[in-house]
């Protein structure tokens, strides 16, 4: 097996930019974020088969939806980010950069070539996360996350973890039953001790 294909990827993500590592890394943790959600529905016991299973797929949806527009969004909003803050930011952090550019001192434009390409990155980085992380996450992913939570409702592409007892077609929380039996009998040996402590007394 060649292992070339494994050396394209490890040198792809070893030469990210800035904004590209950090949007893969926050995009590794909503993937894992969305794994541990769907996990977690699907076998929470407060609910019933059913609930587990709508909540389980709309958690589902979510966070495909939130991966998939950041996957294919970070290289163009990096972009325009970067057109962005040439344009605007440029000039403020340096003054008169196109006529200092224009030097015939080279140490001096390699010098600042250096920081503002370093000032840049930063730029293009921290803006590139938060129009990913807030504004794909929070105004433009919830418009689709509910109708493709209904699709995958519709499908049952997750099916609920059952508990012994349960079928799908229960429709109380599997815990219901344990959670009376336990206060009964919490409450019936209560009021034992209090009787033999009576009977002691008399």
């Amino acid at each position: 097996m060649s292992i070339q294909p494994l050396n394209r990827i490890w040198n792809g993500m070893v030469n990210l930019s800035p904004t590209g590592k950090i949007a893969a890394s926050l995009i590794l943790k909503d993937a894992l974020g969305c794994y541990l959600y769907v996990s977690q529905a699907r076998s929470n016991k407060k609910m019933n088969p059913q609930q587990r299973a709508d909540v389980a797929n709309y958690d589902l949806a979510n966070g495909i939806i939130n991966v998939g527009l950041q996957l294919m969004a970070v290289k163009p909003i990096e972009n325009l980010m970067k057109k962005f803050v040439n344009a605007k930011f440029m000039n403020h952090f340096f003054t008169n950069l196109d006529t200092r550019l224009a030097s015939s001192d080279n140490i001096a434009v390699m010098k600042l070539l250096k920081n503002k390409k370093s000032l840049l990155e930063g730029a293009v980085a921290l803006l590139s996360v938060i129009v990913c992380q807030y504004f794909i996450k929070r105004v433009v992913s919830p418009f689709l996350s509910v109708p493709a939570g209904e699709k995958t409702k519709q499908w049952g592409i997750i099916k609920p973890k059952l508990y012994k007892g349960e079928t799908r077609d229960s429709k109380e929380p599997v815990n219901n039953g344990a959670d009376k039996n336990a206060a009964s009998t919490s409450f019936g040996a209560e009021t034992n001790l209090i009787r033999k402590y009576m009977q002691s007394m008399s």
